[in-house]
């Protein structure tokens, strides 16, 4: 380990022990000699300024003081989980954004190189499968990712899933979201002044306009779009309860559907799941994977709407 990671490793120690630490601790955490340790401590004081005291036999950080490290230094673990995020960027449908991130990739590369760690060796190790995803437009995808981090409204045109045309839209971005390697924004619509969520993927010409964007509490936020189950949930309407059986209830058993989700094993190896729900197209879609294995009990237009596939799917493939 360098003398740069050393201080970095002593820094986070120090941030992340209110109470502080002994020289004891620090040699044991950087393996070092007590002198070593002793160097360290007072290099973090009196060359890099950071307000390490001593009390009662123990080293800590001011806590009425903020501070973070001159430049990043990390480790080589830490390099490699970073070069393992711009490969899932790229491979997850931002790969539009390749002429921004090549930079960051050439020098995680080349610093991974400085430690002796194979880069191409390293690629063929992890494999990233991202399926079904969008193409986004790179000009759409920069743009909208700027309005919301810098704030600014925007006008795009948009053609919904049931829309015949694009149609101009007048929106104050408030989150970029990634969800099943999508892209979307949820922004507040002036037209129809509500909270909506844009695939990015149906979005064209977006620009720019003057005024900032109208901000909505983040809590109001989470309130609308995560709620109820899916990308297009909003407010919960009311409850899902799916039971599984077979080898649908040994899968569902290991998948996540809700952060609200309740779960109950019934006799015969049933799995009952129940959370809440709003939109049901996305749901039902996703119901159907297990359709030969799986009793809706609610909600009504949920059961409606698995029902009314299967039978669009047995007239279209006819009795067997």
């Amino acid at each position: 380990m360098s003398v740069t990671e050393q201080l970095q490793e002593l820094l986070s120690m120090l941030k992340s022990r209110r109470t502080g630490v002994t020289r004891r601790d620090v040699e044991r955490h950087l393996d070092c000699s007590p002198a070593t340790a002793r160097r360290h401590l007072n290099r973090l004081r009196d060359e890099h300024h950071y307000p390490v005291v001593y009390e009662d036999g123990r080293y800590r950080l001011d806590g009425a003081v903020k501070v973070e490290l001159p430049g990043v230094a990390f480790r080589p673990e830490e390099l490699a989980a970073l070069l393992g995020l711009v490969e899932w960027m790229e491979a997850s449908g931002a790969g539009v954004l390749g002429d921004k991130l090549g930079p960051l990739r050439a020098q995680l590369e080349s610093a991974l190189a400085d430690k002796g760690i194979p880069v191409r060796e390293w690629r063929q190790r992890v494999r990233l499968l991202p399926q079904h995803y969008r193409r986004v437009d790179s000009d759409v995808l920069v743009t909208v990712v700027d309005a919301v981090l810098q704030r600014k409204r925007i006008v795009l045109e948009y053609k919904g899933a049931r829309d015949a045309t694009h149609q101009e839209r007048r929106l104050s971005p408030q989150r970029f979201v990634q969800y099943r390697h999508n892209w979307y924004v949820d922004a507040y619509d002036h037209g129809s002044r509500a909270l909506r969520c844009f695939a990015l993927s149906r979005a064209r010409n977006v620009r720019v306009v003057a005024g900032e964007a109208r901000e909505v509490p983040h809590e109001q936020l989470d309130a609308h779009f995560t709620e109820a189950y899916g990308i297009f949930g909003g407010r919960a309407k009311g409850k899902a309860v799916l039971v599984f059986e077979g080898e649908a209830a040994r899968i569902v058993r290991e998948e996540v559907w809700h952060p609200q989700q309740r779960v109950l094993e019934l006799p015969g190896g049933h799995f009952r799941l129940e959370f809440p729900c709003g939109d049901v197209r996305e749901l039902a879609r996703d119901v159907m994977r297990f359709a030969d294995e799986v009793t809706v009990e609610s909600p009504p237009v949920l059961r409606v709407a698995v029902a009314e596939m299967v039978m669009r799917a047995r007239n279209r493939f006819g009795a067997l």
